[in-house]
């Protein structure tokens, strides 16, 4: 007959195993009883091919508890099904949840018919996890007829809850986009439906309980189960208006933050590979990820994944660091005007322009600039979907479609913003000569806002637009059709 441990007895029988105990699946796996079931924070899929997908989940009995599980390893199963009753299992696999990674499961998926559904999920003993539903992309030669693809970013947890996610588990798409700010790391604001705990995350434990807070939402839940996404990372996932190694206290904090950033932003990466589902091929040395790649939908469309925060230079012409832009006592920048990050310059002042010269200036970075351009010249899809910090960018051959979201705030008359990335800004080079003729060749722009009314904003869902909570600030869908149709 089973029985139900405390942690303290749980701990006491790993630590008799040694001092990193192992858990394999089976029988004896089967004896362990929770305190609370250990799937608490859902399942994901993502990264997928014409040949599979990874599946992710993170063991968390007590979400809130980081020490629970303590140092024991443990083998997880996981199965694919052609169907949501698990009738049809065409893969199965197990997978090892280790402490020193938060006991997150990346379980890479091969094998795969493509241009299917497929539903997987996770077994520890006597517990189970939800079901999650996954696609596979079309073959390569294959034109399908449309892709229906779902986007969001910036999504702050107190300023509202996550209806938004829930909408989109609901219409089913093919795909959701992430496109940076998947969290907040900082609590902001005076309209807070919710408390972040901490307030600031700084350390690994801190970024890995902002991660547990977010994924404890069952619309986000539903979200990630409904279909694989694409993500990619902008400034919040570390800290707000960070470019490569460089916070935006650095001018006012100096060699005190400039020394401490690099753990600071390897605790913020680890954190989020731990909890997107990603493939760990991704992971490079020293806590780098490269998060660039493309994904082809068939010849219908191809999605390139970008990162503008890694390899970015550093914002051009920043204010400079006085009393009235720094809180010198705690080594920060001022919230609104400070000293560091972003701001809003003037390409005409003459101590900036040396620096709006610099041809070596780059949001993307030579390597990834070099990989862009050769993926977009030698691409023969129907659409290719720049999926980037804030909203995609998308090509065709009909033209340049933009996404942009609609901030309110608009610059000073012949200022730039060192913000976001919109071709060539604030001195950095254009991203690439392919996307440069794509971008300006063709001629055609079009803009789309999402107007706010009242603190929500009205995104074009299942044929209808509906009010979705502003905790997302970017959200749509998108349908892309062989014969250049295009539906929001």
């Amino acid at each position: 007959m089973s029985r139900r441990i405390s942690r303290r007895e749980f701990h006491r029988l790993a630590a008799a195993a040694g001092a990193l105990a192992l858990a394999p699946f089976g029988r004896a796996n089967s004896q362990f009883r929770f305190v609370s079931p250990p799937f608490q924070l859902g399942v994901a899929s993502g990264d997928p091919s014409a040949d599979g997908f990874v599946i992710w989940t993170r063991l968390a009995p007590e979400p809130f508890d980081p020490g629970y599980l303590g140092q024991t390893i443990f083998e997880v199963a996981w199965e694919v099904a052609e169907d949501s009753g698990f009738s049809r299992i065409v893969k199965q696999g197990t997978a090892w949840a280790r402490p020193h990674l938060a006991h997150a499961i990346h379980a890479e998926v091969a094998g795969l018919q493509p241009g299917r559904e497929y539903f997987y999920r996770f077994r520890l003993g006597r517990y189970e996890s939800a079901a999650g539903r996954a696609l596979t992309c079309p073959a390569a030669g294959a034109s399908p007829e449309s892709l229906k693809f779902a986007f969001a970013s910036c999504a702050h947890y107190e300023q509202g809850y996550f209806s938004a996610y829930r909408y989109m588990a609901e219409d089913r798409p093919d795909l959701v986009l992430m496109l940076g700010d998947y969290i907040y790391e900082d609590s902001w604001g005076d309209r807070r439906v919710r408390q972040l705990d901490p307030l600031e995350a700084v350390t690994l434990e801190d970024y890995r309980r902002r991660y547990t807070q977010y994924r404890t939402d069952p619309d986000l839940q539903a979200a990630h189960a409904a279909c694989p996404w694409l993500v990619t990372w902008d400034d919040h996932e570390v800290d707000n208006d960070y470019v490569g190694l460089t916070s935006e206290h650095e001018l006012c904090g100096g060699a005190a933050v400039r020394e401490s950033f690099p753990a600071r932003r390897a605790a913020a990466y680890q954190a989020w590979y731990e909890h997107m589902p990603v493939r760990p091929s991704r992971l490079e040395p020293g806590m780098a990820l490269r998060i660039y790649g493309n994904v082809n939908w068939g010849r219908l469309a191809r999605f390139y994944v970008l990162d503008t925060r890694q390899y970015r230079s550093v914002q051009v012409c920043p204010a400079l660091p006085t009393a009235e832009r720094c809180d010198f006592a705690k080594g920060r920048k001022l919230l609104f005007g400070g000293a560091g990050g972003a701001n809003f310059i003037d390409p005409n002042e003459p101590a900036c322009k040396a620096a709006l010269a610099d041809s070596s200036r780059t949001v993307l970075g030579d390597a990834q600039e070099r990989w862009l351009d050769a993926a977009l010249a030698e691409s023969a899809a129907t659409w290719n979907l720049l999926a980037r910090p804030l909203t995609p960018f998308v090509t065709a051959a009909a033209g340049v479609i933009f996404l942009e979201p609609d901030f309110g705030a608009q610059p000073p008359a012949d200022a730039c913003w060192a913000y976001p990335w919109y071709g060539e800004v604030c001195g950095a080079r254009a991203p690439t000569s392919t996307l440069a003729r794509l971008s300006y060749g063709a001629g055609a722009g079009l803009r789309f806002d999402f107007p706010r009314e009242r603190g929500f904003i009205r995104a074009f869902v299942g044929g209808e637009w509906i009010e979705m909570s502003e905790a997302l600030s970017t959200v749509g869908y998108v349908t892309v059709r062989a014969d250049f149709g295009l539906r929001f």
